[in-house]
Formats: structure tokens, sequence, C-alpha cells
């Protein structure tokens, strides 16, 4: 599972250019079964209930960010089933707005990271599904000071 530590974010989205001072952790979800079957294997059921909260109890988190989860398709599900323990540990409901795929609005997280951040100083989290990580993320346009 990829992690990745980011102390100052600069986000460049088509029409303007900001920066986010919050910590942000970028995952991707638990480990998921061969086959294409849905959900998570059995070891990552164990990583998203036994190793992710006590791993990030203590990042002060305020966000969690996870993709809109979609059951036809079964898009996003594994991110989704990924944050639920650690959002129940923090009380926290994580926020499922942006989606992914050919419909998915490129400026969404960034316009939703842009609004937390003017609100709040706290963490933020977001876990993605796999295999769109890398290409929506970088599609946000994110960029590092």
């Amino acid at each position: 599972m990829l992690v990745a530590l980011l102390y100052t974010l600069t986000l460049f989205s088509s029409a303007l250019s900001i920066t986010i001072n919050n910590t942000l952790y970028l995952i991707t979800n638990a480990e998921r079964p061969s086959l294409g079957r849905p959900g998570l294997s059995p070891l990552g059921m164990r990583r998203a209930q036994e190793c992710i909260p006590p791993v990030f109890a203590e990042f002060n988190l305020g966000l969690i960010v996870v993709c809109t989860p979609d059951i036809k398709t079964n898009s996003c599900i594994p991110a989704n089933t990924t944050a639920a323990p650690l959002a129940a540990s923090l009380g926290l409901v994580p926020d499922t707005s942006c989606a992914t795929g050919d419909d998915a609005d490129i400026d969404c997280v960034v316009d939703l990271l842009r609004g937390y951040a003017e609100a709040s100083t706290k963490s933020i989290l977001i876990i993605w599904v796999r295999a769109v990580f890398d290409s929506r993320i970088w599609l946000i346009g994110i960029g590092f000071e």
C-alpha cells in the first residue's frame, strides 16, 4: 500500500492554483481478492481493521476522502471498505462526494480539499481505488512545492 506524507500540497486545477497547508496522507485501498471478486481479501480486511486505525490514530485526522462507491460496478467499494474501520474509530464520516470514472469532476477533490483547508488545520486522508489512483490523483493536478 502506498502511503505518502506531504506537508505542503499545491493543487493546480484548471482555473486556479492554491496551497493547502494541511498534512495530507494518500493511500490506496487494502488488498483485494484475486479473479476480480468484489471487496477486500481476508488480508485486506485484516489490514483495514487492525493495521490502518492504529497507524492513523495519532495523526490528527479531520477529513477522510474516499471515492463514491458504485454497487453496480463495484467501483470504490474496496476503498470505502478500507476507510470504514478507521473512520468509525475516529468518529468521522468519510466524504464520498467525489466520483471516479468518465463522469467524474476533475476539480471535485481540489474543491473539497480547498474548502476543508479554509475551515480546519487538521490532517486529511485520501483513500482511492488502486486501479485509478495514479491517473485520478495526477488528473486533479497535484503539484508539490
